[in-house]
């Protein structure tokens, strides 16, 4: 008897079958949360390309661009409260905290992407 044919528990393996087979890592993807917040760090990504080229070709700094880089944020954290409502509803619980907290931050998101864009606007001329 070889030590190839024998189980982990220390019996014989059936006639027919082989050594067992190497198992395949299997593919999980990411979950939403994790592919909104990816999305928010692409978005950051060009907007600091973006504002780091203008400086180098210019020699001078963009100001009041604040705004433009707080919307980022607020709108991901819109996107994760409308896939918290989803969680909660699919559970029977009340939407009441993930509604107010999303209408907020798209609120706040709107309200700051306006003002950046105005501000770096008339720094540009």
């Amino acid at each position: 008897m070889s030590q190839e044919n024998n189980l982990p528990d220390g019996t014989e393996r059936p006639e027919g079958e082989g050594a067992p087979q190497a198992s395949k890592p299997s593919y999980t993807p990411a979950s939403p949360a994790k592919r909104v917040l990816a999305w928010m760090g692409i978005v950051y990504m060009l907007i600091l390309i973006a504002l780091s080229t203008y400086g180098l070709a210019t020699g001078s700094l963009i100001r009041g661009a604040a705004g433009i880089m707080v919307a980022p944020a607020c709108f991901a954290m819109t996107a994760l409260q409308v896939l918290r409502a989803r969680e909660l509803r699919r559970d029977g619980r009340s939407l009441a905290g993930a509604a107010v907290i999303g209408v907020l931050a798209a609120a706040v998101g709107i309200y700051s992407l306006a003002d950046g864009v105005a501000r770096v606007a008339a720094q540009l001329g």
